[in-house]
């Protein structure tokens, strides 16, 4: 290639600045100290964290053994509880089983003047009111309630039939 003497090459300039480099940032030897024993307790205390969610995760699991161990599983049963965290657990283990998450009692009454001679299990918490004690007042020989026994688990199954 040639070139011709009319056009003259402009010298570029590159900008060379040079940026700080880790190594070349004195830190003094106490902060070094200081920086070195902070990372130590976050990572035991990370430790410590994993640790009792383990723990709590395998207590987690085996409740939820014992919980499927007590139901009376049957794909005719519709289940029926007021927690949202029992009604999550239930729908994410037992895709086929129908589960509903009611607020008030007059919401189960009203479940139970709808669907008559249909089977419901009601899941409560043992430390609330059961609530099949207010409806077998309201339902007088309408209803056959059986409590199923579950010494272990710290829930209450009641098995509701209208007639």
């Amino acid at each position: 290639m040639v070139f011709s003497k009319k056009f003259k090459f402009k010298k570029t300039y590159e900008n060379k600045v040079e940026s700080p480099k880790i190594e070349n940032i004195e830190i003094k030897e106490n902060y070094k100290k200081i920086i070195l024993f902070v990372l130590l307790i976050l990572i035991l205390y990370s430790i410590s964290v994993n640790f009792k969610m383990i723990q709590l995760m395998r207590k987690i699991s085996i409740q939820l053994s014992e919980i499927q161990s007590e139901i009376p599983w049957d794909n005719s049963k519709i289940f029926i509880t007021s927690k949202s965290n029992i009604a999550n657990t239930f729908g994410l283990n037992y895709f086929s089983q129908t589960i509903l998450l009611i607020k008030k009692p007059k919401d189960l009454i009203q479940i139970l003047q709808l669907h008559p001679n249909e089977r419901f299990i009601l899941i409560e918490d043992k430390l609330d009111k059961p609530w099949s004690e207010s409806i077998r007042n309201q339902f007088v020989n309408k209803l056959k309630i059986t409590i199923i026994k579950s010494p272990k688990v710290h829930l209450r199954f009641t098995e509701i039939q209208s007639r």
